[in-house]
């Protein structure tokens, strides 16, 4: 890796993927799935969850790590393994927010400021939509 860590290039991340990645264990997965539940029944809107709200007692230091990672290192991660297939939108969209609640704040990504957007594959192409 070069001396500034967040000038890398393709082929120094290909080098070492374990830098940059995160593959959820089943025990983080389960503390989602409690967090989801609490959100879901406390009628917590995605766009309002906070690190209460969605609580991640063992996950939310390693994401804080990561996050420090992101502004420090690297600059970028990818985290794994989150079984979307087995949620609902509102529990993909809740999961993925909820755990960034644990990262920092979210900012607009676009004009009309939404915080949260969907790219969705279907086979040869995609759509988006937003909040």
């Amino acid at each position: 890796m070069p001396a500034f860590a967040g000038g890398w290039r393709g082929r120094d991340l290909a080098a070492d993927p374990s830098r940059w990645t995160h593959v959820l264990t089943s025990d983080e997965i389960a503390e989602l799935d409690d967090a989801l539940r609490r959100a879901r029944a406390g009628g917590v809107d995605v766009i309002d969850l906070t690190p209460e709200t969605f609580p991640l007692p063992t996950l939310a230091p390693r994401l804080r790590r990561m996050r420090d990672d992101l502004v420090h290192g690297l600059g970028v991660y990818l985290i794994r393994g989150l079984p979307v297939e087995r949620y609902d939108r509102w529990e993909t969209c809740a999961a993925f927010y909820g755990m960034g609640t644990h990262m920092g704040w979210a900012c607009p990504q676009n004009a009309a400021g939404h915080v949260l957007g969907h790219v969705p594959r279907t086979g040869s192409h995609t759509t988006a939509s937003a909040w």
